[in-house]
């Protein structure tokens, strides 16, 4: 059994590949694992990668009826539920859809970068402090946290460069200061509907 984490995505965006990528991932973690990684599973993930943004249940239960005819919505939750078990997708709590995640098979938090106006969505690698931060004001308020998943909606702006598709990994590391991000134009336009090209 093969216990080394699973390869990056590719950098370059070549569609297809990059899905290919994402589904041989998925099967390395679930072997790993020693779950099963079923034809219903794979297309649902398929679906998902496949998706530039985050999909909801019923529009992946409508392109599987369009693909199979025949799929149930508790079929589709069950696949949904056995994917955010294993960590190959997460939920965006705010549009109650799902989106594969860029890091699977490792134990991180989500937190997440949503356009409000094109709803592209780039999952965010914290360093660690926005994490702890949250973890000591809970502690400070007596509460116990049982899960984060932090939400940044961001707009995009005119004028400035848009994020590369698929999104590289990016840290909050450097980013303390208020506006330290758009000053250095990480999150300026991620949807690029703005940019003068």
């Amino acid at each position: 059994m093969n216990t080394s984490p699973p390869a990056p995505l590719p950098t370059d965006h070549n569609h297809q590949r990059f899905i290919h990528h994402a589904l041989s991932r998925a099967e390395a973690v679930c072997e790993r694992k020693g779950r099963r990684f079923t034809g219903l599973r794979k297309q649902v993930l398929k679906l998902i990668w496949a998706n530039h943004g985050p999909v909801t249940a019923y529009d992946l239960l409508k392109e599987l009826r369009q693909e199979k005819g025949n799929a149930e919505p508790p079929t589709v939750y069950r696949a949904l539920d056995f994917l955010q078990h294993l960590g190959l997708i997460h939920r965006i709590e705010s549009r109650n859809a799902y989106i594969g995640c860029d890091h699977p098979g490792r134990d991180h938090v989500c937190q997440f970068m949503i356009c409000v106006r094109c709803n592209k969505t780039v999952e965010v690698t914290d360093d660690g402090n926005m994490t702890s931060a949250i973890q000591t004001k809970a502690d400070e308020l007596g509460f116990q946290v049982h899960s984060q998943t932090v939400e940044i909606v961001p707009a995009g702006s005119p004028g400035r460069r848009p994020l590369p598709h698929p999104f590289p990994p990016v840290t909050l590391r450097g980013m303390r200061k208020p506006g330290a991000a758009a000053r250095a134009g990480r999150f300026s336009d991620p949807c690029g509907r703005f940019s003068s090209r």
